[in-house]
């Protein structure tokens, strides 16, 4: 699987690009520095291909997620 960010940093969004060779369900989290869970961001099936899905900065509950 492949998965990148552009920008990366960013400030406000960021597009996050999902891949990998075949179709397989998947799931997208943020997690901090400490591995704990930030946001869902995406849940679903690749179809080995690429996928791109746009995050505000936000946690679960709306909040802006610092730097």
């Amino acid at each position: 699987m492949r998965i990148g960010a552009t920008p990366n940093p960013f400030a406000g969004r960021t597009i996050l690009r999902i891949g990998g060779p075949r179709a397989a369900a998947a799931h997208a989290l943020i997690v901090d520095a400490s591995g704990r869970r930030v946001r869902a961001v995406w849940a679903g099936s690749l179809n080995g291909g690429d996928l791109a899905v746009e995050w505000d900065g936000r946690d679960d509950v709306g909040r802006e997620v610092p730097a």
